[in-house]
């Protein structure tokens, strides 16, 4: 009987540090991994224990092809240098999960003394032999004896014995061993058919496909445009399994072929009443394995994009799961007419509003204090405001349920955590303020252009108190502004620069005044401490053509309110802005070479403010290409202008009641 010995190169704290940290959980994957790659069909894991019950011994038994007596020195004495690492599939055709020679070394994290029995047929011939590893004793030195064989029937295989066992596995519990190696091997498994890989675990063989829920697959590319115009560009798939067992809660990030590299516990989905998995599969992560990174990369540019692309697809998918699993019990309040969808979603955001409406809805039913179910009238009350707080402000849908339902806070703690990992909430609320400012866009186009509207709006200064609200159609950062009298006082002090039918907007009576005045709107702007921007609005009277006269006068104005001694003009800059519906030539001229209707550039003519001359069409088509954009992307669809919805609902008492009775007409 023959003896040999092995002694790896490397430093015993070197050789520690591969498994150090490992969990039981961990270590025994890694085992398993092994026998895979080996083409083993069938792994067994085994435990035995003592008279008390505690564990003594674990067993890791396969059917693989054992370990071949030629590259028994190479497996065991040269770290890092396994043959696996010359070769992309085993021989049975599967792709290897580890080529770094590392895998046995997670033994040593179960138990400081190791044995691998091997029996291997190779080119007819048998072999078997026995290699012993102990931690205590000498970690870098493993001795191999060989067997002579006589029996010509054994079959081939590796058998791990792991004795003196670590604390921590002995304390290991086997149920969350089976649901780690459940949630770990259920993709390969699934990918290399269930009828030819079997891991038994203490007599029982784990069912993977039993129980999955529902699954799903996707392919994305993430690319990324880099600083000096480098392009980063990557596929990847991912797949993603709704459990029963709301304990697994894994992503694993494999390679392009599936193997897994690395276990990750953040998903990025905190819900804790579903168990989910999810395997994203690319080469870009192989390459991070090869080139001994993996770990390292959670701050590059792909892994960031690849992190939220992964979390929104793990997020849609269990939110859909959630959906489909309320239908049953939506069933028949779906079929009366207190339900407020009555037609199929046309865009994906609008099926993402239903579902989480319907999960909601289907928390309100499961409630013992459950309103619905006394009259059709009165559910349909209760369902149009659910409704319709839901789509303004989703997160207010958990102050109603509050209110009706009487929920203790843990109950409160559960829904928030469902509303801010499945609802969109951001998504939906802005939305809705998207699809609200191009209905205003649209409807305010309509009252100033369209030939009737035009006539019965203009009648009295409607136009001038509805923008006083709207200031976000003149910049974005305009909408957070507010009123300041100081502002206001400076305003009118200056206000005869304009001429004698020019008010300030807050001093234009909403009725009882026929003509039409030329408005002065005006915002304050906090960028800091100190620093403050100011916009002022002259709206001139639609008929009007905006020429020399006016802009000299907006000048003159911008000149000696920007000057005022009342404002510190080292950290104050204002924006003038003269609109109308139609600018004159003499306009025209003054704005070339610099952005259309820019009459002053404050920073190349060194003075505090700038001057803006803008006709009502191009604002509202740039502002609504921009908006119109982003509406695409969140597949909303438009109201018809003439009808004024956003007006109505908004302003209707700065509305003509002619104009107002017209539409109902409609």
């Amino acid at each position: 009987m023959a003896t040999r010995e092995f002694e790896v190169e490397l430093s015993e704290p070197h050789l520690k540090n591969i498994y150090k940290g490992a969990s039981p959980y961990q270590a025994i994957a890694e085992l398993i991994w092994n026998s895979l790659d080996a083409d083993a069909n069938r792994v067994k894991l085994s435990f035995k224990r003592n008279a008390l019950g505690g564990l003594e011994e674990i067993v890791i038994s396969d059917d693989g092809h054992g370990i071949p007596n030629d590259e028994v020195e190479a497996d065991f004495g040269l770290l890092g240098k396994s043959p696996k690492a010359l070769k992309e599939k085993s021989p049975g055709n599967r792709f290897y999960h580890g080529k770094k020679g590392q895998g046995r070394y997670f033994a040593f994290a179960l138990g400081s003394k190791v044995s691998w029995k091997s029996t291997s047929r190779f080119n007819d011939q048998l072999s078997q032999f026995t290699i012993q590893g102990d931690a205590v004793d000498n970690l870098k030195k493993f001795i191999c004896v060989d067997a002579s064989v006589s029996d010509t029937s054994l079959k081939n295989g590796v058998r791990v014995e792991i004795t003196n066992l670590t604390q921590k596995t002995q304390s290991l519990e086997i149920e969350e061993l089976r649901r780690e190696l459940t949630a770990q091997f259920a993709f390969y498994i699934r990918a290399y058919g269930k009828n030819k890989i079997n891991i038994e675990v203490d007599n029982e063989v784990l069912d993977t496909e039993a129980g999955i829920i529902a699954d799903r697959t996707e392919r994305f590319t993430i690319k990324k445009v880099l600083p000096g115009g480098r392009i980063l560009e990557e596929d990847f798939e991912v797949a993603m399994f709704h459990w029963k067992d709301i304990g697994i809660r894994k992503r694993f990030l494999c390679g392009e072929n599936g193997n897994v590299l690395l276990e990750d516990e953040k998903t990025g989905v905190r819900a804790k009443s579903f168990g989910h998995s999810v395997y994203v599969c690319g080469a870009y992560l192989d390459k991070q394995e090869e080139e001994n990174t993996m770990g390292l990369f959670y701050g590059d540019y792909i892994y960031s994009e690849l992190q939220d692309e992964l979390e929104k697809r793990l997020k849609k998918f269990l939110r859909t799961v959630l959906a489909d699993k309320a239908q049953s019990k939506l069933k028949h309040i779906k079929e009366s007419k207190a339900y407020p969808y009555k037609e199929d979603p046309k865009t994906p955001l609008e099926e993402a509003k239903i579902q989480v409406f319907d999960i909601y809805l289907a928390e309100m039913l499961e409630s013992p204090k459950n309103p619905l179910g006394s009259s059709t009238d009165i559910d349909m009350v209760i369902l149009h405001l659910l409704k319709d707080a839901m789509e303004k402000n989703p997160k207010n849908i958990i102050k109603i349920l509050q209110e009706i339902l009487n929920l203790t806070d843990e109950d409160i703690m559960a829904l928030a955590g469902l509303l801010e990992d499945y609802s969109l909430a951001s998504i939906i609320k802005a939305s809705r303020t998207v699809l609200d400012r191009l209905s205003f866009m649209s409807e305010l186009e309509h009252i100033l252009f369209d030939p009737e509207a035009k006539s019965i709006v203009l009648e009295r200064s409607h136009l001038h108190k509805i923008l006083e609200n709207e200031t976000w159609v003149f910049g974005d950062h305009f909408e957070l502004g507010n009123s300041d009298q100081s502002l206001k006082n400076v305003l009118k002090t200056h206000l005869s620069h304009l001429g004698q039918d020019v008010k300030i907007a807050d001093e234009v009576p909403l009725d009882g005044e026929n003509k039409v005045l030329d408005i002065v709107l005006s915002k304050l702007f906090q960028r800091g401490e100190r620093a403050r921007d100011y916009l002022v609005i002259e709206l001139k009277r639609p008929g009007s053509v905006l020429g020399r006269k006016e802009l000299a006068q907006i000048e003159d104005y911008a000149s000696y309110v920007s000057g005022d001694k009342r404002f510190d003009k080292d950290n104050c800059k204002w924006t003038f802005i003269l609109i109308g519906n139609e600018i004159g030539k003499d306009i025209l001229t003054r704005t070339q070479g610099i952005p259309r209707g820019k009459v002053i550039d404050g920073e190349k003519q060194n003075v505090k403010y700038d001057v803006w001359a803008i006709e009502w069409s191009q604002l509202l088509h740039e502002q609504h290409c921009k908006y119109q954009f982003i509406k695409e992307k969140l597949d909303q669809c438009d109201d018809r202008p003439e009808n004024l919805e956003y007006l109505k609902k908004h302003y209707s008492e700065f509305l003509p009641r002619s104009l107002l009775d017209e539409v109902r007409e409609e």
